[in-house]
């Protein structure tokens, strides 16, 4: 039921307005709902919040908010959206590191700026493998994606 009706009220707009700092309030707000949510589980009780999400089989906040910043970055990289305005700028000068969908990483000068979703998911991007950022679906980079960043943080 989490699943299905919380946690897409938790996700809503999570690329505008993700919480950037570690001591931010609404990082740990919105985790601690998904750390209530899997504590109501009888049996699962006493085991730490890691464990309980393993055995729920559910994912971190944390790790859906980087997904879902993933996700929209390819849509824009591969021109899902019926938009002509960039959001993103391909390197063409590192055609031979990495993957062809290299992006810039604009110089910025206010800490708002840094903190926008264009600019903090630019280097995640760049070190993403070319069979992931490569791939030719949006499904196909789900799944190829979820392999690779489950290392990152908690799944």
């Amino acid at each position: 039921m989490f699943a299905a009706l919380v946690r897409p009220h938790l996700e809503f707009g999570n690329c505008v307005w993700a919480p950037y700092l570690e001591k931010d309030k609404n990082k740990k707000l919105i985790e601690n709902v998904l750390r209530r949510a899997t504590k109501v589980v009888g049996e699962l009780k006493d085991l730490s919040y890691e464990h309980r999400l393993k055995r729920v089989g559910l994912p971190s906040m944390v790790y859906r908010r980087l997904r879902g910043d993933m996700i929209e970055t390819y849509k824009f990289t591969h021109c899902l959206y019926a938009t002509q305005d960039r959001l993103f700028t391909v390197d063409k000068k590192s055609v031979t590191r990495g993957h062809s969908y290299k992006l810039l990483k604009p110089r910025v000068e206010t800490t708002l700026r840094q903190t926008f979703s264009t600019q903090r998911v630019i280097e995640l991007w760049n070190s993403l493998p070319a069979n992931v950022v490569e791939a030719p679906s949006v499904n196909a980079f789900k799944n190829r994606l979820d392999a690779v960043i489950k290392v990152i943080c908690i799944v």
